[in-house]
């Protein structure tokens, strides 16, 4: 990106002085006066001063007044090239001057820039190489360690490893009168000091999001902070780590009915600016979920705007502004509910639930990184039926799984999606249990996918969290590990990597009465190959 090249033409004599690219020592070019000269009949403007010459106060596209003549006169526009493709060129219409923005980002501060969405790390073109711009312990020639990490970017996270549970007591992190349930969970990647969990709680009879700062162990730091602060019921709580900061998206009714809202906080917690709302219209918007591509946020969620539910979605820049209006990414002519959204090499999937109460279907769709389709919606279920999916992207093939309510027992179910819309995996069993399986959550590994779930085999007065390895064809590498042991249900587990190879989960629990938020973790066992 040394000494690039600015191109200026001056088709007329009149000496504007147009200023270059600063140190970047732009060359100047003059074309001769009568070159690509053509005739235009149309009149020039009047004037009797610049100012008067529409578009005056654009020095990209310079313009005078041209007193002998008394009419607006166009010089040549400025043009920037720096011959760098990894750079947007643009002029700066205030100042007349080149403006090189790199297309790739280097989120994590690591010295090594992500590619450029569309792209694969490191492929022609893609413009950066690191495989994980959310994790400064991931780029090419890292040494691998067990930290739910693809430290040195071949593919495979944490090469050979297996997870089991830490053996701990289990700890409560709500604060809330019941029922509270979990939303969301991450891990800051080293920026900050631990996980970042998101949760429903109740107080003064009213729903709110709240955020909880933990340790590797679920300690809580500091207290609580609410999510949504407004008198009015709100939910949700996705979020999602970019490397410096968390994107977090949730629904409220402070507009009367319930519209979806977005927000970036700190490691910590803390809001980086004012709330922006989403959506504005009319009927319910619901139930948002998150996705981050590298350089925009995607959220997206069911929607009734139209006058029967579907699923939406919409772009969202680092600097926390929408990109566009709302997009409708579902055109069935059935409802369309409980959405998940997930970022490929070149594309966005999305699974969700289709049919409403009465047909039980779980379709996928692929979408460009502008969320214009490139696949019709793909059915998923077959024979059997399902609710409530869950999507990953898991570095060659979107997997998606989820339970079954319709038959005995009702066990969870899984399939792959390649970024071509081909079914490379179709729907098969994942549990084997002998009663119900249910709310199942998946990390992904590259050459496998760790899914938890809930489960309540053991007669121990309800559900249990459970985990199991699956390979990247879905098929069992483990047996089904028991997580939790206390009485009563524990349900709606969600996953994330933490530090050292840990895996944080969050899930809903009735052992103290009510409905209460707790973690637990599994810890790296194994040896890294």
């Amino acid at each position: 990106m040394t000494h690039p090249v600015l191109e200026v033409t001056l088709g007329l004599a009149l000496g504007a002085s147009l200023v270059g690219c600063g140190a970047r020592s732009p060359i100047y070019e003059r074309a001769p006066a009568d070159a690509g000269a053509s005739i235009d009949a149309t009149p020039l403007p009047e004037c009797e001063n610049t100012s008067d010459c529409e578009g005056f106060d654009n020095l990209c596209a310079p313009v005078v007044c041209d007193s002998d003549l008394g009419r607006c006169s166009p010089l040549a526009p400025v043009v920037c090239n720096d011959s760098d493709p990894c750079t947007d060129d643009t002029c700066d219409p205030a100042k007349g001057s080149c403006v090189f923005t790199p297309r790739t980002l280097d989120n994590d501060k690591d010295g090594r820039k992500g590619p450029i969405p569309g792209h694969a790390p490191g492929s022609p073109g893609a413009c950066g190489d690191d495989c994980d711009d959310t994790s400064a312990a991931a780029y090419p020639g890292a040494v691998e360690l067990c930290d739910g990490v693809d430290n040195d970017c071949n593919g495979v996270v944490d090469d050979g490893a297996s997870f089991v549970p830490a053996g701990e007591v289990e700890v409560q992190i709500d604060v809330t009168d019941a029922p509270s349930g979990p939303q969301g969970l991450g891990w800051s990647g080293g920026v900050g000091d631990g996980y970042l969990a998101s949760y429903v709680g109740t107080s003064s009879a009213k729903t709110h999001t709240f955020l909880q700062r933990l340790t590797t162990q679920g300690t809580k730091i500091g207290t609580a902070s609410q999510l949504s602060m407004v008198n009015a019921d709100a939910s949700g709580g996705a979020l999602v780590w970019t490397g410096d900061r968390f994107g977090v998206t949730w629904y409220d009714r402070r507009s009367g009915d319930y519209e979806i809202y977005f927000n970036q906080v700190a490691p910590d917690g803390t809001k980086l600016g004012p709330d922006v709302q989403l959506t504005n219209a009319w009927g319910f918007s619901l139930y948002p979920q998150i996705a981050f591509t590298g350089s925009e946020y995607v959220v997206v969620w069911q929607d009734e705007q139209d006058g029967v539910f579907a699923v939406w979605g919409q772009r969202i820049r680092l600097d926390g502004q929408p990109i566009g209006e709302n997009v409708r990414l579902t055109d069935e002519p059935n409802e369309a509910e409980s959405p998940v959204v997930a970022v490929g090499f070149q594309t966005i999937g999305v699974a969700y639930g289709y049919g409403g109460a009465f047909l039980h279907d779980v379709r996928f769709r692929l979408l460009d990184l502008e969320l214009q389709p490139l696949s019709d919606a793909i059915e998923l279920t077959g024979s059997a039926t399902g609710v409530y999916p869950t999507l990953r992207w898991n570095e060659s093939r979107y997997v998606v799984a989820w339970h079954d309510p319709d038959s005995e027992p009702h066990a969870i179910y899984g399939s792959a999606v390649s970024e071509t819309a081909a079914v490379v995996v179709p729907a098969k069993r994942l549990t084997d249990g002998p009663r119900h399986s249910r709310y199942p959550s998946l990390l992904p590994l590259g050459d496998r996918v760790l899914m938890v779930f809930s489960d309540n085999r053991d007669q121990n007065q309800g559900y249990e969290i459970y985990a199991r390895m699956l390979d990247a064809s879905l098929v069992p590498l483990s047996a089904e590990t028991r997580v939790t042991q206390a009485p009563g249900d524990s349900v709606y587990p969600m996953a994330s990597f933490g530090p050292n190879g840990d895996v944080g989960i969050l899930f809903r629990d009735d052992r103290i009465g009510g409905q209460h938020v707790f973690f637990t973790r599994l810890q790296c066992a194994g040896t890294i190959d």
